[in-house]
């Protein structure tokens, strides 16, 4: 593992934006569902991305990667000839696993997915009670998944309360099938805008879906058999989860601007400038919202339409005077326990975070140096939120490396705008 120490310092000036890694899995899929050639602009290659690249190759797509020039040339999967492997390797990427997977049981061969422990301990259960309509088998170990039946079309129902990861991965498969499906969501939906993007994603690339909301609230979205893929070309806008974590940094003392995203997008994260805001306003004393438990008069956040940006949250809240995070169940099936994972840092710092089951409270509390070397969870979000903390009292984060997942050159960007850090 890598150690970075981070000394006392501010960052300032103008930083771009990465481009997003959730709008570039979708762009990568769909140009690998057309016929044809796909151009894609302006993308980076994460570990996950790369992970979703060697998915789709395994499964027949020819792409070419300009790295210079941040573009990927895509040619269609032909779905009629055997995949060039029976096994793919989704490494630690959960988005790959759970959008690969419908893929896979397009050509009705057997297919094996394999990936990091952590990932295989994340839920999949969705897919399993999705897929026993249609006979599909689902053998999981530990670290793989062999899949063995075909994918049709049709009427299928997907809990809400499970990741939107599910409902993208169905929605992006459909097409290929020949008939009508629909994917219809029971009970309050976790993340929705994620599943509104590959909606929109669909769209430019010539697949429309119609999305429909009964009055007891229940959603389905409906694919047409006459709806098909195309070639296109694609540009992949700024991300708003990763620029979560470039902005913490003002939390801490900086004055970052933050440039490269698109205003309007439709990715649900950018949700954060407002949350930021309003844990930066709050002062103790004078709270904006009573917290459910009458415990503090603090912010209270929703993050169940974006639970990316709780270890991000959580972080402000601890360099500021506190929040309540709601909607924070899911955070526990990440890439690590994320609230866990704070709650045992932050710890470290003076800061003793109150952990419930769909509830965190950061209590309003002056940050210390770390006691001890912090832990980056193998996860990075939690390296990212981390090093924002240190940037005001000083410390070391070990595994610093899991930032490669969504944001190779995050050290190097914060570097540049003048946070002082050290590799041990």
């Amino acid at each position: 593992m890598s150690t970075v120490r981070i000394m006392p310092s501010g960052a300032a000036g103008t930083v771009t934006a990465p481009p997003s890694k959730s709008m570039a899995h979708r762009a990568l899929i769909c140009a690998a569902l057309a016929p044809g050639e796909s151009r894609i602009e302006g993308i980076a290659m994460p570990e996950d991305l790369q992970a979703t690249v060697s998915a789709l190759r395994s499964l027949g797509a020819r792409i070419d990667f300009d790295e210079n020039e941040g573009t990927a040339f895509v040619r269609g999967i032909d779905f009629s000839t055997p995949p060039e492997s029976g096994v793919i390797d989704c490494g630690e990427s959960g988005s790959t696993l759970r959008f690969v997977i419908p893929l896979c049981l397009l050509r009705g061969c057997r297919m094996t997915l394999t990936g990091s422990r952590r990932l295989f301990e994340r839920p999949l259960d969705g897919y399993e009670e999705v897929f026993m309509r249609d006979g599909i088998r689902c053998r999981k170990t530990d670290r793989s998944l062999e899949l063995e039946g075909k994918l049709a079309g049709g009427d299928y129902t997907v809990r809400g309360d499970l990741s939107s990861q599910f409902t993208t991965g169905l929605l992006l498969a459909l097409p290929m099938t020949g008939e009508d499906g629909t994917v219809t969501v029971t009970g309050k939906m976790q993340s929705r805008p994620y599943v509104r993007m590959t909606v929109e994603m669909q769209k430019k690339f010539g697949v429309e879906t119609e999305i429909s909301l009964s009055r007891n609230g229940i959603l389905t979205y409906a694919v047409r058999r006459d709806s098909s893929y195309k070639s296109t070309d694609y540009r992949v806008e700024g991300d708003w989860t990763n620029a979560a974590y470039l902005d913490l940094l003002n939390a801490a003392g900086g004055s970052l601007a933050v440039n490269g995203l698109q205003e309007d997008s439709l990715q649900g994260d950018r949700i954060y400038k407002e949350y930021f805001d309003r844990i930066r306003r709050y002062e103790p004393g004078r709270g904006m919202e009573a917290d459910p438990s009458q415990t503090v008069g603090m912010p209270v956040l929703d993050i169940s339409d974006c639970p990316d940006l709780g270890p991000a949250l959580i972080a402000a809240a601890a360099l500021c005077h506190g929040a309540v995070l709601t909607g924070t169940a899911r955070l526990a099936v990440k890439e690590s326990d994320r609230g866990r994972a704070m709650a045992e840092e932050l710890a470290k710092c003076g800061i003793g975070v109150c952990l419930r089951e769909d509830s965190i409270i950061v209590p309003d509390a002056s940050l210390k140096t770390p006691s001890r070397t912090l832990c980056g969870h193998n996860d990075h979000r939690i390296v990212m939120a981390l090093a924002a903390v240190c940037a005001v009292t000083g410390g070391a984060i070990e595994g610093a490396e899991a930032v490669k997942k969504s944001f190779p050159d995050y050290f190097e960007k914060i570097g540049k705008a003048g946070i002082v850090f050290q590799k041990e």
